[in-house]
This record gives structure tokens, C-alpha cells and sequence, in this order.
């Protein structure tokens, strides 16, 4: 009973009107709060009940797990020529796989790899919904609170004794209070809204000495193997530039800029007709929006469909070509907008590929080998 006691988050009701219009909130009390709730929040919250801390999660949307079941199932273990990285997996990050091959009554083949020391990529990869099964099953097993719903509010959001944060505050009312904050988002925003000197962009080869960052000229990987007139019109400058071209020079070698790596939507696509939902025609579909792709496909280039490789059959394509998931460029301001600005981006991503993949599958310009 005193486990259990101490496990406990205390919840206290407040009286009185928020400026969200709340008429009454919760104050959380816990030992430790996680703010985001990505696979990495998730096993962080894991690790924290385990040692006996009293721990929240909280996360914005109504999912656990982040990427892992957003769509993205085929992990980069032991796919690769040359090397094998499995063994660097271990910790609570093995014991998720383990999980995995439980669900999927694989735990003998998956053991029976790992002393082996053999590879086998198949048996890292998994479903999104049954990534999301596991971390549920998780954070219950181990004692967590988990918040759902919860939205640092955009304003205001951190309280903080000196340099360290004390509670935050949500934009549906609730308050979270601990004695240590973790944030756990891909866009650091508890990091940001507690004034933590950030970086976004890619920073020079100067800043740390190195050499692989900052603009790299000097690579063909995700270069274009096809000559594309980049035009409305082609040949015409004044005409303006079709979609996924961006005008000005792309920087000097080595250099930093304001520019982040690309954003899109990872799908779970599979072979099976009967497990299919249809891919429909969005609203604004435009298809001037694929000139680029048609052009490409023009000149001779080729889109290859992507190939099931997680389970069931399925796949989970974002970029596997550079045009067949990246919008270019859309997003650089996104880490740093408003709520309002990022849901706006987030419509115009998903209504892009949403659009490209009705593009690639009806327009006559792919035709039957893409």
C-alpha cells in the first residue's frame, strides 16, 4: 500500500475562471513531468515510475509513441550495406522489440538473432497500431499518469523559481507542477517557452568544427538524375517558378542557414485489397502541384513504388524518392510558429501528399510503371 501511495499524482481542484474559459482546472502534483509523449517521453516516463518517482506525461494529441505509430514501422536497424547496428540497441530500447515480438509470437526467432549476433531487419520492424499497443501497455504496467489532450498553452505557458521551471501550464486549464520537467517533443517547445537558448537551421562547418553539416554542395544522395525545366512556362523567367522550386541560390559549401531538413507525412500503405482505405481525391486537389513530378517523369526519370516491408504486408513510405513525400521548403518556418501557423502547415503537407498520392495513381502522366 505505501508503493502504491507513493506512486500516486495528486490532482486538486481549483475554483474560478482561466482565460482559456475553463471554469475548473486540475493541478497536477508529480516528482517528474514529461512533456511530449514520443517514444523517447514514453520510455522516459517508463524509467522514472520504475525507479519510483511519481510521473506525468503529458502529450499534446490523443496518441502515444510519437513516429513509431505515426506511421513509421520500418526501423533503420540492419538494413543497411556494410554494417551491422543491432548491437548498439539495448536498455528499455530492446526491451520495446522484445515487446514487439511478443505481439507478433516471434520472441524465440528475435532472441535466437540476438545471440546469434546475425541479422535479421525483419524482425525489428513492426505495425504502427501495435507500436502503439506496446507503449500503452507500458506506461500502464509501470504506473504512469498520462495527460492526453494537455497543450502547453502558447502563452505563459512555464512558471520558474530562477532558472528552474516549477509547474506549466496547459491551454485547456490544467497545471502540472514537479520538481523536474523533461521535454521530450520533436520541437522542443517546453526547451523554448522556458527560454532556453535554441538553434534552428543547419549550422555552419565552423561552429563545432565539423564537416558534414551546414549546406552541402558537394553531394548527389536525393540529387536529381534528370534535367527539369524548373518554369511555369518553360523557359520563361518571368512566367514564375512551379511548385517544389524555390528561387535563390543554394549557399556557399559549409555554410550554415535558417533551412531544416524536410517534413512529411508517413503512411501505412498495404498490398492487401482487403485492409485497404481508399486514398480519395482531397478537396483542393491542383494539379499544377505535380508539374515538378510530371516533368520529371517526362524526361525519363521514374518514381518507384515502395516495396511492404513491415508486416501484414504493409509499408510505410514517406520519402523513399525525393519526390514522393517531401513538400520542399514548406516548412522552415514551422518549428518556431504559433499553434494556428503549424496547424495551417500541417493541412498544406498532409493535402499535398494526400494529392500526390491520387497524382501517382490516376494521372496519365505516370502511367503504369511510375
Amino acid at each position: 500500500m505505501a508503493s502504491l501511495r507513493h506512486r500516486c499524482v495528486l490532482v486538486h481542484l481549483l475554483l474560478g475562471v482561466f482565460s482559456s474559459g475553463v471554469a475548473a482546472a486540475a493541478v497536477v502534483d508529480a516528482d517528474v513531468c514529461i512533456y511530449g509523449g514520443t517514444s523517447a517521453g514514453v520510455v522516459a516516463a517508463v524509467q522514472v515510475a520504475t525507479m519510483g518517482k511519481r510521473v506525468v506525461l503529458v502529450e499534446a494529441g490523443r496518441h502515444l509513441g510519437g513516429m513509431s505509430v505515426e506511421g513509421l514501422g520500418g526501423t533503420d536497424i540492419d538494413n543497411h550495406n556494410g554494417f551491422q547496428n543491432s548491437p548498439a540497441v539495448g536498455g528499455l530500447a530492446l526491451a520495446f522489440y522484445r515487446r514487439i515480438s511478443d505481439r507478433y509470437g516471434r520472441r524465440d526467432s528475435f532472441e535466437k538473432m540476438l545471440r546469434g549476433g546475425g541479422k535479421n531487419t525483419g524482425l525489428w520492424r513492426f505495425e504502427p497500431h501495435v507500436a502503439e499497443q506496446v507503449f500503452d501497455d507500458w506506461v500502464r504496467e509501470a504506473g504512469v499518469v498520462v495527460l492526453r489532450g494537455h497543450r502547453l498553452a502558447e502563452r505563459q505557458g512555464v512558471t520558474k523559481n530562477g532558472a528552474r521551471i516549477r509547474r506549466i501550464h496547459c491551454d485547456n486549464g490544467t497545471d502540472i507542477q514537479a520538481e523536474m520537467f523533461l521535454d521530450a517533443t520533436y520541437e522542443g517547445d517546453l526547451l523554448a517557452a522556458a527560454g532556453i537558448g535554441v538553434a534552428v537551421g543547419r549550422e555552419g562547418n565552423a561552429k563545432y568544427g565539423e564537416t558534414k553539416n551546414g549546406i552541402r554542395t558537394d553531394t548527389t544522395h536525393g540529387q536529381f538524375d534528370r534535367v527539369v525545366d524548373p518554369y511555369v512556362i518553360p523557359g520563361d523567367p518571368t512566367s514564375g517558378l512551379i511548385v517544389g522550386v524555390q528561387d535563390g541560390p543554394p549557399g556557399i559549401q559549409g555554410e550554415g542557414d535558417d533551412s531544416i531538413q524536410g517534413y512529411c507525412f508517413r503512411l501505412c500503405l498495404t498490398k492487401h485489397p482487403a485492409n485497404r482505405i481508399e486514398i480519395t481525391k482531397p478537396a483542393g486537389y491542383d494539379p499544377a502541384h505535380y508539374e515538378l513530378q510530371r516533368r520529371y517523369l517526362a524526361a525519363g526519370g521514374t518514381i518507384s513504388p515502395p516495396v511492404a516491408g513491415i508486416p501484414d504486408g504493409k509499408t510505410d513510405p514517406g520519402s523513399w524518392h525525393h519526390l514522393a513525400g517531401n513538400l520542399t521548403g514548406w516548412n522552415h518556418g514551422y518549428p518556431q510558429a504559433g499553434y494556428a501557423e503549424r496547424e495551417r502547415l500541417i493541412h498544406t503537407s498532409r493535402e499535398f501528399i494526400q494529392g500526390l498520392y491520387w497524382f501517382m495513381a490516376h494521372d496519365p502522366a505516370v502511367g503504369e510503371k511510375g
